[in-house]
């Protein structure tokens, strides 16, 4: 039958039996699933079945495990002690370390039928230290052996199981049978008054076992990991882990049921195996992805190699090749069947492409010969093709190319090409020429540019030195600040320096001229006032007369100028920069004056002394004392500035933006 487009068959790998297993089922024949594993379909899982199951470790520590969800911890669940705790009455599973005993519904309301089911479902099971192992008891006293980690059930003793006396031990002594016995034997009315305490005391004495177990587990690991290196034992660790098949993707807690049976489980403590494990984890889910995409890559390049194989034209379809090749390992090795069609779609795409380019890079072949050969044999002096045929055929780059059409074209292409080359050479050319004649041009430029640059910097240079001419001669020759432009000019000429001052105009001579009139008179006037400075007699109130007697047969009197009224007009703006000076010194000790505040005009009104005590304080100071001979403008300076204090009020306080208001505008 053909196989439909987009549908893949599918085959379920059968997994390898074990003797005495049942194919494809997870229980031996005959019997009802037991609460470790789930039932096959159709069948409902007994009310309140306990999923918890407890097992010792080899260690000696107690963990507990669920059937259902194949969850390991260390932890005891909440559920068994529910369950511990429930009346007979309701149908129920009592789950101690080592049984499991069933309290069956009453017989009255179950068939014949129901009885005999009832009979083959589990009552006890127990596990096999050391082993992934479990021996479970049914209700018709028939024994078979359960692994929850492959979710095996055998009839038969496992190979693992062989030659293990704890086996034969477990098997001669039933733990459900062991403890209806001792029901049995206990007395009816000690059971009842021991009722309260019993739960209490039998909790007491397993902890106590446990912990027992516990240290001694601990003690023996701890001596086993004292005579190994940690290198060795880490290094086994890891092969346990991988021997196991412990999954890349999946944690600690759902992993433990796989190793905790196996020796090297204890070969590191708990912090170790979980940082090993880690560790393993990460590695070996990096060596899956990289595995995973190797096999992805080469079931492509098989499959490729299967499409070329069967159909190396490519006019065949898609669902032509799956139908003739579906049970073809190489087309089975990609999954879907989507990306098998992509798969073949994207090589018949490329095969296409291929022969196209190789066809392309033939045909460029061919052209390239003829080509060469017209270069050859010089058919661009030939207008004519009849011409150029007559000259070519017989030549086997000629005939290579098949179409007479398609030689006359390459002709005339070559020619076009020829021409071409001819006009571009030309234009080269003349290209040439203009960029040298451009050339030549641009220099010419620049040499003329460089040269009024230099023209220009001389030309600045013999001004500069008519300059420093003309100054020179005027340091020499004016020394009167009184003298005129007109004058000195006649003086000037007749010295031979005045003609290397040629290159200046009138107006800049006058204009340096000028400059030095007003040097000389700046100079003057600094001597003169040092003159007066250093005349002690002279203060604010000395008149022209009294300080011309005093100054006038210093030599600096006479230089600084023949006129009385321009030594005089000095000395009165002399007078008037110390009064000023004297003024602003004054108001300066006013301000620095802590007394005066602007409660002083009230206080004067109040008091008549509190003037005299301002006097008597600023009489102290020497800026107090300069302004004794004008007595009366030093009194008004004063009121007006109490008075100003008072006009202004109280100052702002410290942390105001405004200014200062004690100062006096």
């Amino acid at each position: 039958m053909p196989i439909q487009r987009g549908v893949v068959p599918v085959m379920m790998p059968m997994r390898p039996m074990m003797p005495g297993m049942v194919p494809r089922m997870g229980l031996p024949p005959n019997i009802m699933p037991h609460p470790m594993m789930p039932g096959p379909p159709g069948m409902s899982p007994l009310g309140g079945v306990v999923e918890w199951r407890e097992h010792t470790a080899p260690d000696g520590r107690i963990y507990y495990y669920n059937m259902r969800t194949m969850e390991t911890r260390w932890e005891r669940p909440p559920e068994l002690d529910t369950q511990e705790g429930n009346s007979m009455e309701k149908q129920s599973f009592s789950v101690g370390k080592d049984t499991l005993a069933v309290t069956e519904p009453k017989k009255a309301e179950l068939t014949e039928e129901q009885k005999a089911k009832q009979q083959q479902r589990p009552v006890a099971t127990k596990p096999v230290p050391g082993t992934p192992w479990c021996v479970v008891w049914t209700g018709d006293d028939k024994v078979f052996f359960y692994n929850p980690t492959t979710k095996l059930s055998m009839w038969e003793k496992p190979s693992d199981l062989i030659d293990r006396p704890v086996v034969d031990r477990i098997l001669d002594d039933p733990p459900h049978k062991r403890k209806l016995e001792e029901e049995t034997a206990e007395d009816p009315k000690s059971s009842e008054d021991a009722n309260s305490d019993q739960p209490q005391a039998k909790k007491k004495k397993k902890e106590e076992e446990k912990s027992t177990k516990l240290s001694e587990a601990e003690t023996k690991a701890e001596e086993e990991r004292a005579a190994l290196p940690f290198e060795v034992r880490t290094a086994q660790f890891r092969e346990m882990l991988q021997e196991r098949q412990v999954s890349a993707f999946s944690t600690w807690e759902k992993e433990l049921h796989k190793i905790v049976f196996d020796p090297r489980h204890t070969l590191l403590n708990a912090k170790e195996r979980k940082t090993v494990f880690d560790e393993y984890v990460k590695n070996r889910a990096e060596e899956e992805r990289k595995e995973k995409k190797a096999m992805l890559l080469k079931a492509r390049e098989n499959f490729k190699e299967l499409v070329e194989e069967v159909n190396p034209t490519g006019k065949m379809s898609f669902s032509e090749f799956a139908g003739k090749n579906s049970k073809d390992s190489r087309f089975r090795g990609i999954d879907k069947m989507r990306d098998r069609e992509l798969l073949f779609n994207d090589h018949i795409k490329g095969s296409k492409k291929q022969k196209e380019q190789e066809l392309r890079n033939k045909v460029e072949k061919v052209k390239k010969d003829y080509f060469a050969l017209m270069e050859e044999k010089g058919v661009e002096k030939y207008s004519r093709w009849s011409k150029v045929k007559s000259k070519l055929s017989g030549e086997a780059r000629f005939n290579a190319v098949e179409s007479s059409y398609q030689r006359e074209q390459w002709w005339e292409e070559y020619s076009a090409q020829h021409n071409k080359v001819e006009d571009h050479e030309s234009e080269r050319k003349r290209r040439a020429e203009e960029s040298l004649k451009a050339r030549a041009e641009q220099v010419e430029r620049e040499k003329a540019e460089r040269t009024r640059e230099i023209d220009s910097e001389r030309q600045k240079h013999r001004l500069d030195e008519a300059i420093q001419h003309f100054k020179a001669l005027l340091v020499d020759m004016v020394r009167n600040t009184d003298t005129s432009w007109s004058e000195t000019r006649r003086i000037l000429r007749k010295d031979g320096r005045w003609e290397l001052a040629a290159l200046l105009s009138k107006e800049e001579k006058e204009k340096y001229f000028n400059n030095h009139i007003e040097n000389l008179h700046k100079k003057k006037r600094s001597i003169f006032k040092t003159l007066l400075e250093e005349t002690n007699k002279i203060t604010i109130t000395t008149g022209w007369k009294e300080a011309r007697k005093l100054v006038k047969h210093d030599p600096r009197f006479t230089k600084f100028s023949s006129s009385d009224r321009k030594r005089e007009r000095e000395f009165d703006d002399y007078i008037k920069e110390l009064l000023n000076e004297a003024k602003s010194e004054f108001r300066d000790l006013l301000r620095e004056c802590k007394l005066i505040t602007h409660k002083t005009k009230d206080n004067i009104k109040s008091n008549s002394q509190a003037m005299k005590e301002i006097v008597g304080l600023l009489e102290e100071d020497k800026r107090y004392l300069n302004l004794d001979s004008i007595h009366r403008e030093r009194e008004e300076l004063l009121r007006n500035y109490i008075d100003d204090l008072h006009r202004r009020g109280p100052p702002p306080p410290p942390t105001a933006t405004e200014p200062t208001r004690r100062g006096i505008k």
